[in-house]
């Protein structure tokens, strides 16, 4: 172009030039190029008008107000390399920019009114510098919308300025003067240091040491098992100096992880030394005992010195694992009385796990056992067993006794009731029934003294009938027994155990007592 003459165009690399005379002559001051050259802006300096062309400069159109003031003197433009966003400075005025190919405009007033003396953009149009003659260099990153005063440059003369596509890197001259080459600096960072460790996550912290003149708009931290890091974690906005954390989670217990802070502006990020931490260690599985190995159809489990019900001995039987000092209570059948079941207490003794060997009470019975071993315990001392024991393992402190009925499970047996039989005299033709039914009631458990029971109320009907009198007269007595075993049931017992040499005569009802007493009824 020429000031106060027309615009040329050239479309062979500046072999030959076109004169656009349908513009007549001008004083034109500037003009700017899209990328592919169809796209064209130029000012005049001597009034408010901005022209544009959408046709390589072929035709013109004359833009004014649409949001420009009048009484502009524009020293400089640019236009983006796809032509929508443009940009304008004025001299002794304010900054101005459109992003709908210069149909509308907006002034930019927070850069200032100043000697706007040269303009230029990157290639999408966000970042802008422009020069103020005889002051400082401003940059915007937003397009326009805010402005920094660059100040490391100082003030100058500035005549010039030129910028990357990218905006990144920026050229200027002064008149008189030097040229200068800028580029922004990334974040000045440092990796801080690491809290609140848990088995699974993290707080790291580090700080923005310097901006260099651009605030951030992301920080965070890289993390991982080693340097490669590969995960991140960040927050965005509009960050100055100062420290920042943030939480991670989802880490391996026990692992030793690396970190590194940092922070992105517009034209890049800068990073913080590694640093490391060490996750806390894995926390111990729940320890579960594992399960009994013995021939048992179930375990039954109880802990050392405690007492527990276990149930009815069956010929499956169950595995007892227990430790010293338990108890297990159980009904087994026998095979003395029909084999009904009877009530009977399992203990462990004694527990040597030097020698693996076990001593078991089984009611008043003392039953060693090794590793391994089993024995058949006759219950009742009629020479018949009826129980099987084995010990079937030691886990650390915890025995295990397999526990077998050798019958099996029976129901109890009934009462039998004899019945009637005629009996005939001889030369009467009279016949008289005479009723001879005998009710049969069959002791199956243990009795002494303070026992409350029904088995107590016919213990002491058996004692009166055979002579063994409880009490003469009230409770106890013949008609008026009752189901409490006292002092004086105690005392005629130990009678009928010395009649019939039962030894030890102790007033105990115990399993040979029964076997008497079931055997003569």
């Amino acid at each position: 172009m020429v000031n106060g003459g027309y615009i040329y165009n050239s479309s062979d690399y500046g072999a030959t030039w076109t004169a656009r005379k349908n513009d007549i002559t001008r004083a034109w001051q500037a003009i700017s190029s899209s990328a592919l050259g169809d796209k064209l802006i130029a000012v005049l300096s001597s009034t408010n008008y901005i022209y544009t062309s959408t046709d390589y400069g072929v035709t013109w159109s004359e833009i004014v107000g649409n949001g420009l003031v009048s009484g502009l003197t524009l020293n400089d433009a640019f236009i983006s390399a796809d032509g929508s966003k443009l940009v304008a400075g004025d001299n002794y005025g304010y900054i101005y920019t459109s992003s709908d190919n210069g149909v509308n405009w907006l002034t930019r007033t927070s850069a200032g009114s100043r000697v706007w003396q040269s303009i230029v953009s990157s290639a999408d149009g966000s970042k802008i510098v422009a020069v103020d003659n005889g002051g400082y260099i401003y940059n915007s990153l937003d397009s326009g919308a805010s402005w920094v005063e660059q100040t490391s440059a100082s003030t100058g003369t500035w005549q010039s300025v030129a910028a990357s596509t990218d905006g990144s890197v920026i050229a200027v001259v002064s008149n008189p003067g030097y040229i200068y080459i800028y580029r922004p600096g990334l974040p000045i960072i440092n990796s801080g240091s690491s809290s609140s460790i848990t088995s699974n996550g993290a707080t790291l912290s580090g700080d923005i040491v310097n901006t260099n003149g651009i605030n951030a708009v992301a920080e965070g931290f890289e993390y991982g098992v080693d340097t490669s890091y590969g995960k991140t974690v960040s927050a965005s906005g509009s960050y100055e100096i100062g420290s920042f954390s943030n939480t991670v989670s989802g880490l391996n217990c026990g692992t030793t992880y690396h970190y590194r802070a940092y922070a992105t502006n517009n034209f890049g990020s800068g990073y913080g030394s590694d640093q490391t931490f060490n996750t806390a260690g894995c926390a111990s599985a729940p320890f579960v005992l594992p399960s009994g190995i013995g021939s048992g159809l179930n375990d039954e489990s109880i802990a050392m010195n405690a007492t527990r019900d276990i149930n009815q001995i069956s010929t499956g039987g169950v595995n007892l694992l227990a430790y010293i000092g338990a108890q297990a209570n159980f009904k087994t059948p026998k095979s003395s009385i029909n084999w009904q079941l009877g009530d009977y207490s399992l203990k462990i003794s004694d527990l040597d796990l030097a020698t693996n060997i076990i001593t078991l009470k089984l009611d008043s019975q003392n039953i060693i056992l090794q590793k391994g071993e089993s024995k058949e315990i006759d219950l009742d001392g009629d020479r018949i067993n009826d129980l099987k024991l084995t010990f079937a393992n030691i886990y650390v402190n915890r025995a295990e006794i397999t526990i077998k009925s050798l019958k099996g499970e029976v129901a109890v047996i009934p009462v039998v009731i004899n019945p009637i039989t005629p009996v005939v005299v001889v030369n009467n033709p009279v016949i008289t029934p005479v009723n001879t039914t005998v009710k049969t009631f069959v002791f199956t458990r243990d009795l002494k003294l303070n026992s409350v029971s029904a088995d107590v109320k016919e213990l002491q009907k058996l004692l009166n009938a055979k002579g063994y009198i409880v009490a003469k007269t009230g409770a106890g007595s013949k008609g008026k027994e009752t189901n409490t075993f006292g002092s004086a049931t105690k005392a005629a017992l130990i009678k009928f155990q010395k009649a019939n040499k039962i030894n030890p005569a102790s007033g105990l009802f115990g399993p040979m007592t029964r076997k008497v007493i079931n055997g003569i009824k």
